[in-house]
């Protein structure tokens, strides 16, 4: 008897809603489409904006910049919008091209401008992605108690991943690594964010000059830019792994599903505002 498993059996339910809409969408329903980064952002939209009136697609995904990739989309068809992750563009500079595109501006990512600036809303959401992740009770347990001894020191690994990644955009010479951030850093390194950083080649030993003066002199937009969503699942799983073993890391797709869950309870409509004013996408 043939497996009649496929690829699409094995998504997870969310992802097969979205599957469905894109297949079974109509294309030509009167709505103005609002070209996405990714996944996440286009969830994040449909839960938040205005349904009825816009069409939230995420762009397809590019060799080079998805972000790139919803500016030149929108540059040619002068009906659609985009909006798109602020990153290292603290001026602004990228989206001058066309007024129908805005980024999260002061947010790093649209999953940062959710989630606010609050610590303590952050230290909440953390631990809310640990218990919608693990499984087994007496393993969530032991995760959310060591979670709560080291939730400063995850706070600012999270802060240092995102001041990098930030910075690796800017400079845009740093070889991408293979394999996961999981696989090369172990929780008990973080105590020495610098260490970490450059023993991983997140940002090697040679860069690390200019990592520091991009630091200082960006300090007060990196601040205000908030942690990266990818930043936030990778110091999870390594959270997770230093406190649990890599044999209780959850599938990622579980992961994945606990962070856009509990994005979509922060108060995601009123920190959208300022975006859905610029692209007059009102309620």
């Amino acid at each position: 008897m043939s497996n009649s498993l496929t690829i699409y059996d094995s998504l997870c339910d969310e992802e097969r809603r979205a599957i469905e809409v894109d297949i079974f969408q109509n294309t030509g329903d009167g709505r103005i489409v609002v070209k996405l980064e990714g996944k996440r952002d286009v969830r994040i939209f449909k839960h938040f904006g205005d349904v009825k009136k816009y069409r939230f697609e995420r762009i397809g995904c590019s060799a080079a910049s998805n972000k790139q990739a919803v500016i030149d989309h929108v540059a040619r068809n002068p009906d659609h919008m985009g909006v798109v992750d602020m990153d290292h563009d603290f001026e602004s500079e990228m989206i001058k091209k066309t007024s129908r595109v805005v980024d999260t501006r002061v947010s790093c990512c649209l999953a940062s401008l959710v989630l606010g600036q609050d610590k303590q809303v952050h230290h909440l959401f953390y631990q809310r992605i640990i218990m919608d992740s693990i499984k087994n009770p007496e393993d969530r347990k032991v995760a959310v108690s060591e979670l709560r001894k080291g939730i400063e020191e995850l706070h600012d690994f999270i802060s240092e991943l995102t001041s990098a990644r930030l910075f690796r955009g800017y400079n845009r010479r740093i070889p991408r690594e293979d394999g996961e951030l999981v696989e090369r850093v172990k929780w008990s390194q973080i105590r020495d964010l610098y260490e970490c950083i450059t023993t991983s080649k997140i940002v090697p030993e040679e860069f690390q000059d200019e990592f520091q003066n991009f630091k200082r002199k960006y300090e007060d937009e990196i601040n205000n830019a908030g942690p990266n969503d990818h930043d936030i699942e990778d110091a999870l799983k390594i959270f997770i792994v230093g406190a649990l073993g890599s044999d209780k890391l959850p599938e990622r797709w579980r992961m994945t599903k606990a962070i856009n869950d509990q994005l979509k309870k922060l108060q995601g409509a009123e920190r959208l505002a300022p975006i859905v004013s610029k692209l007059a996408i009102t309620g």
